[in-house]
């Protein structure tokens, strides 16, 4: 009795609603076995030697098993394919259909990138330029609308507008102390201008009727 089988080993990139075909061949055995292939859960998915698999999720990933019978023999054995599934779910839009997704947004320089989410692990990467073209993903077109929310921005370059508001605020600033201070010189000028108008007034006075000490020298006279 000859026994041997083999199970071809894949390693492929597939794309949601593929499907991966497993072989597992025991034509070399004398008898040929029965063949079965199992799934990473423990579950019976194929009576033959061929495994056709339609990709859905990631969760298919895991260790299939094919399971050699003897006829009219208990003996069994086993060979195993660990199948590693790299998803790319990139869904198939009619232009007028509309796929909301969660995006963030990263910038550096004057690209900014983005990446959409349609589920726990599923990222489509595209980018915008400053000058506004996109650079979507090879294997889709994208037209992103953007709904921003509360956030924060923050740059390394100098905000030359509030250098001009603080440099107004201070033109105000002296434009009020220049004009307290010319305040301050009319008021003192006119004080002085009184004053002088006084000292003229006295000495007209004076003029005309004498100094107080000689007015008072005239009244005495007059009384003795």
């Amino acid at each position: 009795m000859q026994w041997e089988f083999f199970v071809a080993k894949v390693g492929v990139l597939l794309f949601k609603g593929n499907t991966l075909h497993l072989l597992c061949d025991g034509s070399n055995s004398d008898p040929q076995p029965t063949l079965q292939w199992m799934s990473p859960d423990g579950k019976m998915v194929s009576e033959s030697g061929e495994l056709d698999i339609v990709i859905t999720t990631r969760n298919m990933t895991g260790i299939y098993t094919c399971v050699a019978t003897l006829p009219h023999s208990t003996a069994t054995m086993i060979s195993t394919v660990d199948i590693t599934i790299f998803l790319i779910d990139c869904p198939t839009l009619n232009s007028t259909d509309t796929m909301i997704v969660n995006m963030s947004s990263t910038a550096v320089g004057s690209t900014a990138t983005y990446q959409c989410r349609d589920g726990p692990t599923d990222v489509y990467t595209t980018q915008c330029t400053s000058t506004g073209v996109w650079d979507p993903h090879p294997l889709s077109t994208l037209d992103c609308i953007e709904s921003n929310g509360p956030g924060q921005m923050s740059t390394l370059q100098p905000c030359q507008v509030g250098v001009i508001i603080i440099f107004l605020v201070v033109l105000v600033q002296t434009g009020l102390l220049v004009g307290a201070l010319v305040k301050i010189v009319l008021f003192t000028k006119k004080g002085s201008e009184q004053k002088t108008r006084e000292e003229r007034l006295e000495m007209d006075v004076n003029v005309a009727y004498g100094t107080p000490k000689e007015i008072m020298a005239r009244r005495t006279s007059k009384q003795t």
